[in-house]
């Protein structure tokens, strides 16, 4: 017993080292890391170099591999998974970003390349990103700001949060929220299970805009002037229009159809057990 005990306290009081190196990478470097546990941060710099700084247990290594333009970092442990690894990484702007860690928190400062991110039980924020944007994680927040391109955000039993951003959005959770704010885009799809969503932005004349809860409320903020097709539908709920509406079908139940200028987008909101509001981007 007193040997085991020894064994697990000196691993307790492992010491922790630091790794840093830095290197040449093109412009357009494709940086992905693998981390099993601990936080990573991603810095944007005008240099055309990639610079590596981490704190791990002595145990575990740092290994990073490259060719042409791709660069692999992966934290390695000395029996199995390292315990834990805390990067700072500075890449260049252009670069591509994929990184992935089941127990780690990710921050991305000023992105201005593809970015995707995934981890189970880890926060999510990145700011920027240009092109394939995907961020998911099971157990955290996801957040992106001023971004722009193909976007999916995903999460299941936390908050998806999405602001500045412009181009196709797809957002998806179970447990939680999903708030978008300062929109531009002609494709929006949002759902959640046990959450509210938000909608605030762009409605363009040719858009699709979905969003669907089962248990919140639904409340969508739309410009002066909109040209759309409103549908909205609850079953426990009501739906509240806070603007002067004609309405252009009743369906069963509370289905209601609304056209707005041309109605030539096309909004659908529904919510099994919520409220739904549609209002103009200035009411409260």
């Amino acid at each position: 017993m007193l040997s085991t005990f020894l064994v697990v306290a000196l691993a307790l009081a492992a010491p922790t080292v630091s790794y840093d190196t830095t290197f040449a990478v093109p412009r357009d470097a494709r940086i992905r890391l693998e981390n099993f546990n601990g936080s990573v941060e991603l810095r944007v710099w005008d240099r055309d170099m990639v610079r590596i700084a981490a704190s791990h247990d002595a145990g575990d290594r740092i290994e990073v591999r490259t060719s042409g333009s791709a660069v692999n970092i992966k934290s390695v442990g000395r029996f199995g998974p390292p315990r834990n690894v805390d990067y700072v990484v500075s890449v260049p702007a252009r670069a591509a970003l994929h990184i992935t860690g089941p127990f780690s928190d990710v921050t991305v400062h000023g992105a201005g390349g593809e970015v995707v991110v995934e981890t189970v039980r880890g926060d999510v924020h990145v700011r920027g990103g240009v092109g394939i944007i995907e961020l998911r994680s099971v157990e955290g927040d996801v957040v992106l700001e001023d971004a722009r391109g193909r976007i999916t955000l995903g999460g299941v039993n936390r908050s998806i949060r999405a602001s500045g951003v412009s181009g196709p959005i797809r957002a998806e959770t179970v447990n939680g929220g999903i708030r978008l704010e300062r929109i531009d885009s002609g494709d929006v799809v949002a759902s959640t299970v046990n959450g509210d969503i938000t909608y605030q932005g762009a409605i363009r004349d040719d858009g699709r805009y979905a969003l669907t809860t089962h248990n919140g409320n639904v409340t969508i903020r739309i410009p002066e002037g909109t040209n759309a097709t409103v549908s909205a539908s609850t079953f426990n709920g009501t739906v509240d229009f806070g603007m002067p509406v004609t309405l252009t079908e009743v369906r069963r139940g509370q289905r209601f159809s609304v056209t707005l200028g041309r109605g030539t987008a096309r909004i659908d909101l529904e919510s099994f057990n919520g409220a739904i509001h549609v209002r103009h981007r200035a009411d409260r």
